[in-house]
């Protein structure tokens, strides 16, 4: 048996197998535009897009987690269309004539990079909300979808990756993800609060050694106290399912 510990992000203590998510989103190199003026209406139509996806998610956030949760992708796109965040993109591709990815790419980064070098902790975890924003526009003008979640199966997974953004949690289908895991993170991020209110435990900052674990081994998934058990003993699994979720979210 092997003990992680991170922050609890979410309380909660489940068991289940564990699913590694990708949602990394493909990295650019800067190459020139042969027309700018294209360039510009491709940025607007995948912002455009991604505004009206951040209409759906805040509506599925308000029916799974609540009005005052779902006003996190308000935020959302007051973000997309600050003039700051635009300037950045148009100067890119106008002034010096590279693509619409390579320009939301940058932008977003430079951002990001600006909001967690920030004393104030809620505003560093702001920098999140910018890789989602810009994570959707990048997914848009590189035509490919959203990253996906765990579906159908036999039984439900607890979920792990380097992170998570607040569009991908609250896409989680009730019943099919247990328990979020993450490498990074914080309690603070808008991916925590969403699970807390939909009651899906997580575990964040476990580090590295997450990636160290097996794909579909069975994880213990504490949310109170930040810890995860993988390849749990027979004892410590009797001791977990007297008192947590089991492997198909219901008690005992």
């Amino acid at each position: 048996m092997e003990r992680l510990t991170g922050i609890g992000g979410s309380g909660g203590l489940v068991f289940g197998r564990l699913h590694f998510f990708d949602n990394s989103v493909r990295q650019v190199g800067p190459c020139p535009a042969a027309d700018s003026r294209v360039e510009l209406e491709r940025f607007e139509a995948a912002r455009a897009e991604t505004l009206g996806i951040l209409d759906a998610l805040q509506l599925r956030a308000q029916e799974e987690a609540g009005p005052d949760e779902a006003r996190i992708f308000e935020i959302h796109r007051i973000m997309l269309t600050d003039p700051d965040f635009e300037d950045r993109v148009t100067d890119r591709i106008v002034r010096q004539g590279l693509t619409a990815e390579y320009a939301v790419q940058e932008a977003g980064r430079e951002l990001a990079q600006m909001l967690a070098a920030m004393d104030d902790a809620y505003m560093r975890e702001r920098s999140a909300d910018v890789t989602d924003v810009c994570n959707g526009v990048m997914r848009r003008l590189c035509g490919e979808k959203e990253a996906d979640l765990p579906g159908r199966g036999p039984e439900p997974w607890v979920l792990a990756a380097r992170h998570l953004l607040p569009s991908e949690v609250v896409r989680i289908e009730r019943g099919r993800v247990l328990a979020l895991v993450t490498s990074g993170g914080s309690q603070m991020s808008h991916a925590c609060i969403l699970a807390r209110t939909m009651g899906v435990p997580a575990v964040t900052r476990v580090g590295e050694r997450l990636f160290t674990l097996r794909e579909g081994g069975v994880v213990v998934v504490n949310g109170f106290t930040g810890e995860v058990f993988a390849d749990p003993d027979e004892r410590t699994l009797m001791a977990v399912r007297e008192g947590c979720q089991g492997p198909r979210g219901q008690s005992g």
